[in-house]
C-alpha cells in the first residue's frame, strides 16, 4: 500500500514483529528456491535435500499462521486500529507462503526426470529465468525492508518480463518434438518459476497500490500519472 503503512509495520508494536517474521518467510522462500533449482539442474533429488526443503516449508506455513493469529489478536484488542495495515499484511503474507509451495513444485518436477535437466535444449532459457527470479527475491526483500516504493515498481515491471519469458518457453515446448519425459518437467518448471515471480510481484504491489488493488498493477498508479480514479 502506501509508504506510511509500510513504515508502520516496522515501527509499531506488535506490527514490527509480524513484519520481521514476514521478511524471514521471504528469506526462507529464497533458500528453498535455490535448493530446488539446484536439484532440478542436477536431475537428482537427494532425500536429505527434499526433507530439508519440506521442513522449511512447514516453518513458513507456521509463520503464516502465527502472523494471522497475531493480526486477529491485535485487531481484537484494538478494534479499528491499524486495520488497513493488517489487511495488507494478511494479503502479502499469503503470497510469501505460496512461494514455498511453488518451490516444492519445482522439486517435484525435477523428480519426473532422472537425468540432469542441463542436458535439455531449454535449459539455458530456464536458467536465465531462474537468475532473474533470484534477483527479484533480493529486490522484493529490499523494497519491503526499506519501504522503497520506486524499487517496488521495478519489481513489478521485472515480474511482468519474467512472466512473458515463461509463457514463451511453454509455447516453444508445446511446439517442440521433445519426448514427454523431458518436455513435461521443463514445462512445469517454467510454470512454477512464473508463479513464484508473480507472487513476488504481488508482494511488491503492497508498496505501490491502494488496498483494493493489491495483487493488481494499474498503470494509472505509475509515478507521474495524475489520473488515479477507481
Amino acid at each position: 500500500m502506501f509508504r506510511e503503512l509500510l513504515d508502520a509495520w516496522r515501527n509499531t508494536d506488535p506490527l514490527k514483529d509480524m513484519y520481521a517474521k514476514l521478511l524471514e518467510m521471504l528469506e526462507t522462500g529464497q533458500w528453498m528456491f535455490d535448493r530446488c533449482w539446484e536439484a532440478a539442474k542436477q536431475g537428482k533429488v537427494e532425500a536429505a535435500v527434499k526433507e530439508d526443503v519440506y521442513r522449511r516449508d512447514i516453518e513458513v506455513n507456521r509463520a503464516e499462521r502465527a502472523i494471522r493469529r497475531r493480526i486477529v489478536e491485535h485487531l481484537t484488542m484494538q478494534p479499528g486500529v491499524d486495520v488497513a495495515t493488517c489487511l495488507v499484511l494478511m494479503s502479502v503474507v499469503k503470497d510469501a507462503e505460496r512461494i514455498g509451495d511453488y518451490c516444492k513444485n519445482v522439486l517435484e518436477a525435477a523428480e519426473l526426470e532422472a537425468a540432469p535437466l542441463t542436458g535439455c535444449a531449454f535449459y539455458d532459457s530456464c536458467a536465465r529465468v531462474y537468475n532473474d527470479v533470484r534477483s527479484l527475491f533480493e529486490k522484493t526483500r529490499r523494497a519491503l525492508a526499506e519501504s522503497d516504493v520506486t524499487l517496488g515498481h521495478e519489481v513489478i515491471e521485472e515480474e511482468r518480463g519474467i512472466v512473458a519469458c515463461c509463457d514463451t518457453i511453454v509455447e516453444r515446448l508445446a511446439a517442440d518434438d521433445l519426448p514427454s519425459r523431458k518436455g513435461v518437467p521443463w514445462a512445469l518448471v517454467a510454470r512454477h518459476l512464473k508463479r513464484i515471480a508473480a507472487h513476488l510481484g504481488n508482494m511488491a504491489s503492497g508498496l505501490v497500490m491502494p488496498l483494493h488493488k493489491l495483487d493488481y498493477y494499474d498503470e494509472k498508479w505509475l509515478p507521474g500519472v495524475e489520473d488515479r480514479g477507481d
